[in-house]
């Protein structure tokens, strides 16, 4: 059932997440910055909260269009189902084409058919090896907190450069109140503008202090000199630590700007986890590399069952065009599967050879995959 939006039950809330989480500051700081944004699903016996689902809702860049997505937040004081029938069908009755929530919940949700859609290569450094990351004489970086606007609308700028192009291909579209939570959930966090040697901002970091490390919760540069910059200003403006921490998305590649380091340790996890509401609303989004028609169908959906059965789309160098058919199909696969495609980092041929998708003509179909250049959790 969702719970009435009022004070009383935000209270309600309050307290049960400060049980079911041991680290519930900024879980809280989330709360209340999106308790008007938010449905929440509850699960109670008699007065007492036992599960929690706040679902808040945003856009996506998917490919060539934007799309409705939500995020899913799972407080609960036991791991099943239940609530996930009524939270998609609300979500499908309003438009909506996919779901999201953090890796953690995994063990809650795979069984719902929620697939590993986002990666994040996460990069350590130490002071010795972070002296060694070549940089440009040209530009300068400046740094300093939220609080400076003149940063702030040069972030802003830098930040729209990938969202307006037609490569992004499951990234949040963030609002404004987005990013004001940003350092309400880590209140010491900071920011550095990467300027190129005309005075154009070119790149941007966001950073916090550790007791012992200096941890990167996001950069992007529209140059190469901008990483590099702004990697190794961290040898002037942060001398007292040893440790370096740079979390992005794998699609962001620094290797090329951390080339000279030696023995560089780099771990690739999944960052994000999500579900597929509205298959047909979906592919209408994306880039299939050759125009045609492709019969392609869903054989399992257990939980969103308007999925399942065989989709005609249209290609054309305009748009794409799906809808039910009785054809045969082209290629066959469970909605996990087509997740890992549309979303993930699997391939069309690569599902085919592991056996998870049934190629049963010689069409030829791919999916442009796209970049998610900027890492968001709920």
């Amino acid at each position: 059932m969702k719970l009435r939006k009022k004070q009383a039950n935000k209270e309600k809330l309050e307290e049960f997440i400060r049980s079911a989480r041991q680290q519930f500051g900024s879980d809280l700081e989330y709360l209340d910055a999106t308790f008007d944004k938010t449905d929440f699903y509850v699960d109670q016996h008699k007065d007492r909260l036992e599960k929690v689902i706040p679902i808040t809702y945003f856009k996506n860049k998917f490919n060539r269009k934007n799309g409705k997505t939500a995020f899913a937040r799972i407080y609960t004081r036991y791991a099943d189902l239940f609530l996930a029938d009524e939270v998609f069908e609300d979500l499908h009755e309003q438009g909506f084409l996919t779901i999201s929530t953090n890796v953690e919940m995994k063990y809650l949700v795979e069984e719902a058919d929620y697939v590993d859609s986002t990666f994040a290569n996460i990069y350590h450094l130490s002071k010795d090896q972070l002296a060694k990351v070549a940089t440009s004489e040209e530009g300068k970086v400046v740094t300093g907190t939220w609080d400076n606007i003149r940063l702030q609308n040069a972030i802003a700028q830098l930040y729209e450069v990938p969202m307006h192009s037609l490569t992004e291909r499951n990234t949040l579209i963030r609002p404004a109140w987005w990013w004001d939570l940003l350092e309400k959930r880590v209140p010491n966090h900071r920011i550095a503008v990467y300027y190129d040697r005309v005075g154009l901002p070119r790149g941007y970091m966001l950073y916090y202090h550790t007791d012992h490390e200096i941890v990167v919760t996001e950069i992007y540069s529209m140059v190469e000199d901008g990483y590099k910059a702004l990697i190794a200003n961290f040898n002037d403006s942060e001398q007292n630590f040893d440790e370096f921490r740079i979390e992005v998305s794998e699609d962001i590649d620094l290797s090329s700007c951390l080339a000279n380091i030696a023995d560089l340790k780099v771990e690739n996890k999944p960052y994000l986890m999500t579900k597929i509401i509205d298959f047909a609303k979906l592919v209408e989004t994306l880039s299939i590399e050759k125009t045609g028609t492709y019969y392609l169908e869903v054989t399992d959906d257990s939980l969103c069952t308007w999925n399942r059965g065989i989709w005609e789309v249209k290609r054309t160098p305009k748009n794409c065009v799906v809808k039910e058919s009785d054809q045969a199909p082209d290629y066959s696969a469970s909605i996990a599967v087509w997740a890992k495609v549309i979303l993930g980092n699997l391939t069309v041929s690569q599902a085919i050879e592991q056996g998870l998708i049934k190629r049963h003509t010689d069409k030829n179909l791919n999916f442009f995959k796209g970049n998610v250049t900027f890492l968001d959790k709920p």
